[in-house]
């Protein structure tokens, strides 16, 4: 695997340089917003991405056994993604950048937030709690142990009420265990990374070990250098794009499994 991009000749670059985005000022501060749309008829491997949104909310409910995900509608949920300064947990760890995708149009919109500094959490967290009132499910991958407890920390952190709390959330890695714990490709763990190659057909052209991404942004707030983040930006938005096409996936096997005359209904 290369290694990521190293600083660009001629010094530091700033996030707004390497990254498409915009400033957002609000009155606790300013942060930075990445906003990408994937066309609904784009393929990662061999699912097409709006298929999501054709999930029967009763195969749901069994995938993520919760009676509360009855009802559910892929149209109105937050797929969530974080990048941390740590993967332990806990009131030290920072969510830096979070990833939030929902369709829109039949399109995948993947927003990105993210703090330049540690002085923007505040600011950038009012606007994920914003975001997040608009959704009445979530879905992640091992968010159930990490990314919703850390986010629920820090909106506590940022003396905000946690805006995680109202939705109905669906883990696809604990879903993923009940279902393919025994496949060949888990052979080596159920990571995001297994289940696209062995279910998606996908391979990421490029990807960054998420066990690099803490010092990687430890590193950016040294040097105040964002050129080696452009592979984190990238890393998240594929996490959140194949967070998607693994819940079609999900749910045709479901379908199938609950279908009359086949094997085993």
């Amino acid at each position: 695997m290369p290694d990521p991009p190293t600083r660009a000749a001629g010094g530091p670059r700033p996030v707004e340089n390497v990254v498409p985005g915009v400033e957002i000022a609000t009155p606790e501060g300013r942060f930075y917003l990445v906003e990408r749309r994937m066309p609904g008829t784009a393929r990662r491997g061999g699912v097409i991405v709006s298929s999501a949104l054709g999930c029967s909310s009763e195969a749901i409910s069994l995938i993520g056994r919760d009676p509360d995900l009855a009802g559910f509608d892929p149209a109105r949920a937050a797929f969530i993604d974080t990048e941390t300064t740590g993967l332990a947990g806990g009131t030290g760890t920072y969510a830096f950048m979070v990833g939030i995708g929902f369709f829109r149009d039949g399109d995948l919109v993947v927003r990105q937030y993210f703090m330049r500094d540690l002085d923007e959490e505040r600011p950038m967290m009012l606007a994920i709690a914003e975001e997040l009132r608009r959704f009445e499910w979530s879905v992640s991958f091992n968010g159930k142990s990490f990314d919703i407890p850390l986010l629920r920390t820090r909106f506590v952190m940022s003396r905000l009420r946690p805006s995680v709390d109202h939705m109905v959330h669906l883990d696809l890695l604990h879903a993923s265990r009940r279902l393919w714990r025994h496949a060949s490709f888990a052979a080596g763990g159920l990571s995001l990374g297994a289940l696209e190659g062995g279910l998606l057909e996908h391979v990421r052209p490029f990807d960054v070990p998420s066990w690099r991404i803490p010092e990687m942004y430890f590193d950016y707030l040294r040097s105040r250098d964002a050129s080696p983040l452009e592979s984190v930006f990238a890393h998240n938005h594929e996490d959140i794009a194949s967070l998607v096409c693994l819940l079609a996936v999900m749910n045709g096997v479901v379908s199938d499994w609950r279908r009359p005359g086949a094997i085993g209904s």
